[in-house]
């Protein structure tokens, strides 16, 4: 997967991945606390006037990662962006959508971005980024939990 440039310094790689469920499930396994939990790491939200301002991720001991909720559109996309994830790395965003398809599934999108001037922290963004064709690493994981909710209705 190739790291997208553009002139601001913004370099991104996009993932898409096709889940079962309504967008409303699919919502609520990336857009909450709970559903981030239940197939990724353990996430919170932190919520002002009933709107996410924050989300911190926990990936063990000593490596919780916190960053600001920038976009909220419920049901629909979320993105956050925080500094670095190790000193003197450039600030990364993340952006989640959800859109229906046909038959009872929707395509989760994620857009992964870096900003910084030079080439060399691209290689960030290719790590995240698994061989052969566009796909999220353990977004299979969000399928699979789309699917359970789908089959307790």
């Amino acid at each position: 997967m190739s790291v997208k440039k553009e002139p601001s310094g913004r370099r991104s790689v996009q993932f898409e991945v096709e889940v079962p469920g309504t967008p409303e499930e699919v919502w609520k396994a990336i857009a909450t606390g709970p559903g981030i939990s239940s197939w990724f790491v353990p996430a919170e939200f932190e919520e002002r006037d009933g709107k996410p301002v924050a989300v911190t991720l926990n990936f063990g001991p000593g490596m919780e990662l916190s960053s600001s909720v920038t976009t909220w559109e419920p049901g629909r996309k979320w993105a956050s962006q925080s500094e670095g994830w190790i000193p003197g790395s450039p600030p990364i965003a993340n952006e989640w959508s959800v859109e229906a398809r046909a038959g009872g599934l929707c395509v989760v999108r994620i857009v992964q971005s870096l900003f910084a001037s030079t080439d060399d922290w691209d290689n960030q963004l290719e790590a995240g980024a698994p061989p052969g064709p566009p796909s999220c690493g353990r977004c299979g994981s969000i399928s699979r939990t789309s699917a359970a909710r789908a089959r307790r209705r």
